[in-house]
């Protein structure tokens, strides 16, 4: 039996790959930086879309109240005013 060695494609494959340059770690470091802060940016935008869309859904409600409470406030004073003159 002899040993004959691969090919030449074959080598290459099975060669252990070289350490990746300051340059290649840096890029490495710079994407997985920027992919954590396009996941936090993410989280907060969603949580400030929902915020968001809760007040604009609320708005009439919060329109309505305010007007309610203008009107008893309005009144209150009118009262205020009719007990002062007693």
């Amino acid at each position: 039996m002899s040993s004959q060695p691969p090919p030449p494609q074959q080598q290459q494959q099975q060669s252990p790959t070289s350490s990746p340059t300051p340059s290649q770690r840096t890029l490495e470091a710079k994407a997985a930086f920027t992919a954590s802060l396009r996941s936090a940016g993410a989280n907060y935008d969603a949580e400030l879309r929902e915020r968001a869309r809760t007040l604009h859904e609320n708005a009439a409600a919060l329109d309505k109240q305010e007007a309610e409470l203008r009107r008893t406030t309005a009144e209150l004073g009118r009262q205020n005013e009719q007990i002062g003159r007693s």
